[in-house]
């Protein structure tokens, strides 16, 4: 015996319609209230909708870069350069925004100046800041440091001829410890 097709219950229909409309409304309300949800529904959602429709061939490296910037660049830069077991010192905030001065890097939570974001980018590297000098045990095993804005070359063993604004340099000569 063949098995009727189960009717649709209209009631439910109606009731799932109405879920909808109340979802909606209160996504849109919250929106106009907390900032935070506009920010996700305009610039998450409808901001990756719109890069997506109109870069529909590109890596996920260049949706990176293009939605981070220089930021991606610098990261995606450093994990080229350095092995999968380096130990990275990181810039300060004032290094990376002196004061005065403009920063290539953007002041956004997306930055290099958040160590859960910029770690997701060089895992398996393990990255120190320089607030954490004394607190966290990996600080005295570094064997790299990020140089941002000219700032960090105090920090190697080392001279360097020619300074570069931005790039990432072994603390340790490695010619000399040899």
């Amino acid at each position: 015996m063949k098995k009727q097709p189960k009717k649709k219950n209209s009631t439910k229909i109606f009731f799932d319609f109405i879920s909808i409309v109340i979802a909606l409304t209160v996504l849109l309300l919250l929106m106009q209230i907390i900032p935070g949800y506009n920010w996700v529904v305009n610039s998450l959602i409808l901001g990756t909708y719109k890069t997506i429709a109109h870069y529909p061939n590109i890596t996920l490296e260049q949706k990176w870069a293009l939605k981070c910037g220089f930021d991606y660049r610098y990261l995606n830069y450093i994990k080229k350069q350095t092995p999968k077991d380096a130990i990275i010192i990181m810039p300060t905030k004032e290094e990376i925004f002196p004061e005065g001065e403009k920063s290539d890097f953007k002041n956004a939570a997306d930055c290099i100046k958040n160590k859960a974001w910029a770690t997701y980018f060089l895992y398996p590297r393990k990255l120190v800041y320089k607030y954490e000098k004394g607190k966290n045990p990996y600080y005295a095993k570094a064997n790299y440091i990020a140089i941002v804005n000219y700032r960090g070359y105090d920090a190697l063993d080392y001279q360097i001829a020619r300074k570069e604004k931005h790039c990432v340099l072994p603390l340790h000569n490695k010619a000399e410890s040899q």
